[in-house]
């Protein structure tokens, strides 16, 4: 916050310390501290995050008791509330597969976006997504679910433009 737009606030809140009370105080406190986030852009680079941002980081997140596991691509500079895109890999794939192949981190850093590449889990016939035909038993639709929370949470990414794309199995 610019120095002389701080001590006017602080002004301000002193004057209405001093002058109100009770319910009253809290109101124009409240009041004040709004109109001081609008002038000055509080909370714009406030992002909360669970990771690093300008990093290709390999994460777990624990969906009903089980750990899955993804791979997260924060380009540098990313802006607050940018969009997500998840990009699911195939029959038999890792994160790191669909990553090589689709070089999405590129295209996400070259145009201000995350890019997710979550992990299927091995099953029976091997590592694959749940779409009706394999690992019957294996709840993908709640690990995207909580994964796409807990990354809007923790990044503060668009909850609007939130994507996802895939390829063979994961498309599907």
């Amino acid at each position: 916050m610019d120095a002389s737009i701080y001590e006017l606030v602080k002004k301000i809140i002193s004057m209405f310390l001093t002058r109100t009370k009770g319910i009253e105080r809290m109101y124009w406190i409240t009041i004040l501290f709004a109109v001081g986030c609008c002038m000055t852009g509080c909370g714009d680079d406030d992002v909360p995050t669970v990771g690093t941002i300008g990093t290709t980081t390999n994460e777990t997140l624990v969906v009903d008791g089980v750990a899955r596991s993804y791979t997260l691509h924060v380009p540098n500079n990313l802006p607050a509330n940018a969009p997500l895109v998840f990009v699911l890999h195939g029959f038999g794939g890792t994160p790191a597969d669909i990553s090589n192949y689709t070089r999405m981190s590129s295209v996400a850093s070259e145009n201000e976006f995350a890019v997710c590449y979550p992990a299927a889990l091995l099953g029976s016939d091997g590592r694959s997504w749940n779409v009706g035909y394999s690992n019957f038993d294996k709840d993908d639709i709640r690990f995207i679910s909580e994964l796409t929370t807990h990354l809007h949470d923790g990044y503060g990414f668009s909850k609007v433009n939130t994507f996802c794309t895939g390829m063979s199995n994961g498309a599907d």
